[in-house]
């Protein structure tokens, strides 16, 4: 409701936040694919607003729910794209992100 309540509202920034937040709720209650249908919206809107911030965590966040599937392949991309929209931010990454990005490359250290 509270992501209804937002769009009728207007305001796409509040929009794609509440997405994300869904999406990552639906991911702890392990509705995988409604999450990452949450995630790839609110990553929609990043896009069409150019908002780095917000489709960094929709990236991270769709990574996520692969790395649970077993699909490294697609969480490398997700990982890969939420770490380049980073980089643009002008921010550094965060470690956690270049943590995951190390492991499925193998560069982690044991």
């Amino acid at each position: 409701r509270i992501v209804e309540l937002v769009r009728e509202s207007g305001d796409r920034g509040w929009e794609m936040s509440a997405l994300a937040d869904l999406a990552h709720l639906l991911a702890c209650d392990e509705q995988l694919d409604l999450s990452e249908e949450k995630y790839r919206q609110s990553l929609d809107l990043a896009e069409e607003n150019e908002d780095l911030t917000a489709a960094v965590i929709s990236h991270w966040g769709i990574a996520d729910l692969a790395m649970l599937r077993g699909d490294g392949q697609m969480a490398m991309e997700h990982y890969s794209q939420a770490l380049a929209s980073q980089i643009q931010t002008g921010h550094p990454a965060p470690p956690a992100l270049l943590q995951r990005i190390s492991a499925l490359s193998g560069e982690e250290k044991m």
